[in-house]
């Protein structure tokens, strides 16, 4: 992992011995600024930490015509393979000069790095996921 990266969110499994974490890296040329990295799915033997899978900014891109990248996570389940995850989307294809970016709370599939279904529409860029208790 490069030394430069942020760590903008960690969730635990219900256990506590797998954990998803959300990193980010200094954006170049403007101060204070960041750019999502990767998503981290972790777990423990021991003290010690593994990566089981990590998805790059780029995979989860990956077959989108809109920018996209993950601004938020709320939770977990190893046994799926699945996180609840805040996304933002820009509302046109690229290259478009002015975009409006959605935000969104999805349930991702880690493993196969897709979607498996919108969850609600955030008000705000920072909205948080309005659990029914599904996961």
């Amino acid at each position: 992992m490069a030394a430069d990266l942020r760590l903008f969110g960690m969730v635990f499994a219900a256990a506590g011995e797998q954990r998803l974490n959300l990193y980010y890296a200094p954006h170049h040329g403007v101060a204070d600024a960041y750019d999502f990295h990767s998503l981290v799915w972790e777990y423990r033997e021991g003290d010690a930490w593994f990566t089981r899978r990590s998805i790059s900014a780029a995979e989860f891109e990956d077959g989108s015509v809109r920018a996209r990248w993950v601004n938020g996570v709320h939770s977990f389940d190893p046994v799926l393979g699945h996180a609840v995850i805040r996304v933002a989307e820009a509302d046109r294809p690229r290259p478009t000069p002015q975009l409006r970016l959605h935000y969104t709370w999805r349930r991702w599939d880690l493993l196969d790095n897709r979607e498996v279904e919108k969850l609600q529409l955030c008000a705000r860029p920072d909205s948080e996921y309005e659990d029914d208790g599904a996961q």
